[in-house]
This record gives C-alpha cells, sequence and structure tokens, in this order.
C-alpha cells in the first residue's frame, strides 16, 4: 500500500467510550415510584373482606340473612375462606358461586 492510501484515524473515526453515571438516591426512588404507577390493580378486586361479601350477597339476593348467621356460615365451613394475619377473606369466585346457589334456591352444604 502507497502513503497516500493509507488513512490515518483521525478524530471523527474515534470510537466513542461510554460512561456509565451512577444514578443518585433520589434518582432511584423516582424510578421505583415511577415504576410502581406503571403496575395496574385488578379493576374488581380477588378477595372480599367478610363483611364485603356479607354485604354483596344481601345486596344481589335480597335476603335478609345476618352479618351473625353469615360469619357462622364461615365458622362451619360452608363458605371457604381465606385467612390472613387474622383476618378473613372470601375470594371473589367462590362469592358469586354463594349468590348463583342462594338465587337457585339450593341449600349451602
Amino acid at each position: 500500500m502507497s502513503d497516500s492510501q493509507k488513512t490515518e484515524p483521525t478524530a471523527q473515526m474515534a470510537v466513542p467510550t461510554t460512561v456509565r453515571k451512577r444514578k443518585t438516591e433520589q434518582e432511584k426512588i423516582e424510578a421505583r415510584l415511577r415504576y410502581a404507577a406503571s403496575l395496574k390493580a385488578p379493576a374488581t378486586p380477588l378477595m372480599l373482606s367478610s363483611k364485603q361479601a356479607w354485604k354483596r350477597l344481601c345486596a344481589k339476593t335480597g335476603c335478609g340473612i345476618t352479618f351473625g348467621a353469615f360469619q357462622g356460615w364461615i365458622r362451619d365451613g360452608k363458605i371457604p375462606v381465606v385467612r390472613l394475619g387474622g383476618k378473613i377473606f372470601v375470594p371473589i369466585t367462590i362469592m358469586e358461586h354463594v349468590i348463583t346457589q342462594c338465587l337457585a334456591g339450593h341449600p349451602l352444604i
């Protein structure tokens, strides 16, 4: 190769080096908040408290069952529940099944 054909590296041909900038604590917090804001809760809850489940049962069936009787059904195992830290939750699918059974006139087993 002749001297005229050789190309010397110029500033334009230099390989850019990337320097990662460390995030500050504030930037980390803001990134976490942006991520948390992007998460969406389901439109309908997956679980109801026992009071919410009782109110839904009364509203949808028009029955006049007392909250004490509803708690008795839970205590007797007629309505399956999830217990978390002393709190009782009824899965929404179970509650919809109970409402359907009540509207059809079937007893809770």
